[in-house]
């Protein structure tokens, strides 16, 4: 019992010092019990890698290493989405309001995407007929690309619905301030955006504009 609690000990040494091959030499006058008598123990002159031991008995299975996106399929989603914020972001040029209602305005098209009796596509919606007026053409306004990317971000973020409620999908406005409504008729005033702020990104090359426009 003295010899095998010593070889195991060996062995479990052997396990975390050797490298990816080891070998065990076994003295036969280390391996005498009480008696005298000595055991004979055959040790294998190579052995693999202790992980691959380890894993080997069924102890660990290794993990699959995470895919690597497709870097053409990166590069699409990207794509998509800055055109839906430049569409976005043409949209409340046109709407006008305060810059949370133009936030607001930008989440009724990104909260259609989601509702089932909507298209499923920034354009679709804003494209609809008698539904938004027509997305300005030219250049667009710093503070109207940032409405655009701040409510782009409350959206995949999920925390879109806590700035406009779930079913005000609709509004009117006199240009200077717009006000929205469900299909019941309930209506509903943008909240200040500012404290989403946490839930933004205000690291975007755009951020500083927010406090600009406001403030």
């Amino acid at each position: 019992m003295k010899c095998f609690k010593h070889l195991c000990a060996k062995l479990f040494l052997c396990l975390f010092v050797g490298g990816i091959s080891f070998t065990i030499d076994v003295d036969a006058t280390e391996l005498t019990d009480a008696t005298g008598t000595v055991e004979v123990a055959t040790a294998p002159e190579t052995m693999l890698n202790p992980l691959d031991m380890i894993m080997a008995m069924g102890i660990i299975t290794a993990t699959p290493a995470p895919a690597v996106p497709d870097a053409a399929v990166v590069a699409e989603l990207a794509e998509a989405r800055a055109q839906d914020v430049d569409y976005l972001s043409r949209l409340v040029q046109t709407e006008g309001g305060t810059f949370d209602d133009r936030v607001c305005v930008a989440l009724t098209a990104l909260h259609r995407v989601d509702s089932p009796q909507f298209p499923n596509t920034v354009k679709e919606n804003i494209d609809a007929p008698s539904q938004y007026a027509e997305p300005a053409k030219g250049t667009v306004l710093p503070e109207n690309l940032l409405a655009a990317e701040y409510a782009m971000q409350l959206w995949e973020s999920g925390t879109s619905y806590s700035v406009l409620p779930d079913g005000y999908l609709y509004f009117a406005g006199n240009g200077k301030r717009n006000r929205f409504r469900n299909a019941e008729g309930d209506h509903y005033d943008a909240p200040d955006i500012a404290q989403f702020i946490p839930y933004i990104n205000t690291g975007a090359p755009m951020g500083p504009l927010f406090l600009v426009f406001i403030s």
